[in-house]
Formats: structure tokens, C-alpha cells, sequence
């Protein structure tokens, strides 16, 4: 009868420490997610205005054009949080959608969100100033979940349960084997002279029985440390893949030890657009790697430009016209970026190798005259250039081809202007060949 009752002790003893266990593991679960669902509101408002900027800056581009169009949809990938926006003009209501078809339902010209688990059940809500529309206003919805957090805290909340099952299993086990031999102890009914031998044997099975739990408990630490060392070897692999993917924007803006907290504050980028009203360097290689991979699906061309005026001694200032005079020239605000100090890097969709050579031509000999640089000389201007040329070709490879032709016109004192001409069906042999 004491066995009996030290072994219901034991599993009541278990049974409130697994639902202690349970309750842990749901309140960490959820406390993680709401907490992740109140910083992502926080998160979308801040895009949202990134967006509504987007918005009013791309009407340069035509108001719901395919150019414009494709601005705040870029702008809407580009965040974490937005699924659509619906933008009213004077004419109406156009929707952009992450996924097309997914969030916006259409009811004649009247746009309206969807609703469901996930979504946020009140838009955002702004007006905007938009060239030739009056009454201009942008609404946007956002995902308050994050479904890849969801489904790791679902994981690691799942593993946390099956160790708690595993060991209220084994506990259990262990009671019916302690209950089997008191029974079995209690029905031999030895005789007052070998009551001493069976309690000593029974002593005896049970310490043998407490060895063998330690074993197996040992055994199953041993396993468990296992799995969560694969499971670490995993998430630093994944972590150093992320790290690879980001190269370019870490070289970009490698953290020199003199660099003060202002300096720090100039260097990495925030929002969109740069303190000098254009694309900050470190976003030029992903905006290139989205026009690549549009532009390949409708079949059209595309060129990406160097220009250079670092070999004049031309100051902040005249970086700043410079801006201007690409900026009125090109029409293309949010494709021109920064590069360096001195330099520009521009995306032009739509365009041949070509027509990309002529139209740099004419913008080099438009400003050569009224361009001076501190001294008051002709800032010497050179660029360089390269195409898509009908190839799946990346963003890197077009960058070091607009590279070459950069350093080539930088070598030779009369080619302002180079283009890097590719050969669309040697470059397909040299990539079947490399793969």
C-alpha cells in the first residue's frame, strides 16, 4: 500500500508538471506572435508612407502608365507588410496588388479589400498629390502574420510538446512496472521469515530498475543533444548563405573604423531615396535584377549606364546638377542611383545598345559646355554602357560589362562614350558550355 501510494504521488506530480510544461509552451507561442503582429502594424504604417511618396513621385512617369504601374508595384515587393493599394484619381480607382487577383475585389469601378484571417481589417488611408488628378487618394492593406514565423514557432512549440509527451509516456511506464511488482510482491505472501529476504530482493529489482532508467534517460540526452546540433549546423549554414546573398551591399558599405556616428548615419541607407533625391547605391544591384527579370518576360531590352565625372574636381554641388541634368534628361528619377561620390548609375528599360549609345552621346554634348567643375573647367564626362541584348543575363554580369566600358572610356582620351556590345548567341554557347 506505501508503493501504491508513492507511486500515485509520482504521476500526479508528473501530470501537473506536463501541464505546466503545455500551459509554458502555448503562452511562448502565442506572446511571440502577437509580438510579432504588433511590430509588423508598426512596420506597415512606416511603408505605407514610403509608398504614398512612391505614388505621388512615379506620376513623372504618367499617371497609371505601365512605367508608373510598375514603380509602386516594385515599391509594394520591396516591403514586408503590404499586399495592395488602391489608388483614386479623377478618372476612378486602379488597384495594385502584390499577388494580381488575390486581395482587391472589383465591383464595377468600385475597388474594396478582401478580408480574412491575416489581413488587417482597416486600411490605411492617405491623400496624395498627384499631377493633373484632383482629389488624389491611396488606401493600402497589410498582413499583420508573418507565415514563415508562424510556422517556425508552430515547429519549435511542436518539438517542446513531444518532449513533454516522450517523458509523460516514460513516467507512466514506469509506474505500471512499480505497480506489476508490488502486485506481484504482494501475491507470493512470503512467511514472516522470508519477509525480510523478499523485501530485500524487491530493494533490490527496484534499484536494479532505477539503473536501468538512468541509462535510458542518459541514452536519450545523448540523442536529443544530437538532433540539436544538426539542427544548429542547419540554421548556421542558412545564416551564411543569407550573408553570401548580401555581399554586394555589405562591400558597398563596409564600416571603416574612423567613421563617426554622422558619417554612419550618411552611409547606410534610409528609405528610398538618398539624401540627394535619388536611389541609394546599394539598392542599384536589386532594382536591376527586378528590370532584368521583367523586362525578360515581356521580351524587351534594357541598358545600364556608368557615368563618371571623377577625373574633374567637381564638388557636392556640381554632383548635385549633375543629378538634375540626368534627372530632366532621362525622365527616369527612380532608376538613377547613386555611385560613389561623383558617379551615376542609371536603368533604362526598353531600350537597345544602340539607341542606349546615341541618346548617352546627346547627353554628354548637351551639358559639355555649361558643366564646369570648381575650377571652372568642362567636367569631363565618360560613360560607359551595356545592354540585355535578348540574354538571361544578371544583374552582376550586366554591371561589370557597364564596368569595362566605364574603365575603357576612362583609358582613351577621345571615346567619351563606350558601349559593351554582347553577342546574344556566343554568350548562350558560353553559358550552356559553363553549365
Amino acid at each position: 500500500m506505501v508503493n501504491s501510494g508513492k507511486n500515485s504521488l509520482l504521476s500526479s506530480i508528473t501530470a501537473v508538471i506536463c501541464i505546466i510544461l503545455y500551459a509554458t509552451a502555448l503562452v511562448y507561442g502565442a506572446s511571440r506572435i502577437i509580438i510579432d503582429s504588433r511590430n509588423r502594424s508598426t512596420i506597415a504604417e512606416k511603408e505605407f508612407k514610403d509608398i504614398s511618396d512612391r505614388v505621388s513621385s512615379a506620376a513623372v512617369l504618367g499617371f497609371m502608365s505601365t512605367p508608373y504601374q510598375n514603380a509602386v508595384r516594385d515599391s509594394i515587393l520591396d516591403s514586408k507588410t503590404i499586399l495592395a493599394v488602391i489608388i483614386t484619381g479623377s478618372n476612378g480607382e486602379y488597384g495594385i496588388e502584390r499577388q494580381p487577383g488575390t486581395i482587391i475585389i472589383w465591383s464595377g469601378n468600385s475597388a474594396r479589400f478582401k478580408t480574412g484571417f491575416g489581413i488587417s481589417h482597416t486600411p490605411f488611408f492617405q491623400s496624395v498629390w498627384i499631377e493633373g488628378q484632383r482629389n488624389a487618394t491611396v488606401k493600402a492593406i497589410y498582413s499583420y502574420l508573418d507565415y514563415d514565423l508562424l510556422i517556425k514557432v508552430l515547429r519549435e512549440t511542436l518539438i517542446f510538446v513531444f518532449i513533454i509527451m516522450a517523458l509523460a509516456i516514460f513516467v507512466l511506464l514506469l509506474d505500471i512496472n512499480l505497480k506489476s511488482l508490488a502486485a506481484r510482491a504482494a501475491s507470493d505472501e512470503p512467511a514472516p521469515s522470508d519477509r525480510d529476504t523478499a523485501e530485500d530482493n524487491f530493494d533490490s529489482e527496484e534499484s536494479n530498475a532505477g539503473s536501468d532508467i538512468e541509462d535510458y534517460s542518459k541514452d536519450y540526452s545523448e540523442d536529443f543533444a544530437e538532433d540539436r546540433h544538426e539542427e544548429s549546423a542547419a540554421a548556421n549554414d542558412f545564416t551564411a548563405n543569407d550573408y553570401a546573398a548580401n555581399d554586394y551591399a555589405a562591400n558597398d558599405y563596409a564600416e571603416s573604423p574612423a567613421d563617426s556616428p554622422a558619417e554612419k548615419n550618411e552611409i547606410y541607407p534610409k528609405g528610398l531615396y538618398s539624401p540627394m533625391g535619388i536611389g541609394w547605391e546599394s539598392y542599384t544591384r536589386e532594382r536591376l535584377e527586378s528590370e532584368l527579370h521583367r523586362c525578360a518576360s515581356q521580351e524587351e531590352d534594357l541598358v545600364f549606364l556608368m557615368i563618371s565625372a571623377a577625373e574633374s574636381k567637381s564638388g557636392k554641388e556640381q554632383f548635385k546638377k549633375l543629378i538634375k541634368e540626368c534627372s530632366g534628361f532621362f525622365t527616369l528619377p527612380d532608376m538613377i542611383f547613386e555611385k560613389g561620390d561623383t558617379d551615376l548609375s542609371l536603368i533604362i528599360p526598353t531600350l537597345n545598345i544602340d539607341r542606349g549609345f546615341k541618346k548617352s552621346e546627346e547627353f554628354r554634348q548637351k551639358i559639355a559646355a555649361g558643366f564646369k567643375d570648381n575650377d571652372g573647367n568642362p567636367v569631363n564626362l565618360r560613360i560607359g554602357l551595356s545592354s540585355r541584348a535578348g540574354r538571361l543575363v544578371e544583374a552582376d554580369r550586366l554591371m561589370m560589362e557597364a564596368a569595362q566600358a566605364l574603365s575603357k572610356a576612362r583609358e582613351d582620351p577621345q571615346a567619351f562614350v563606350v558601349a559593351f556590345k554582347s553577342d546574344a548567341e556566343k554568350y548562350r554557347e558560353y553559358i550552356s558550355k559553363k553549365i
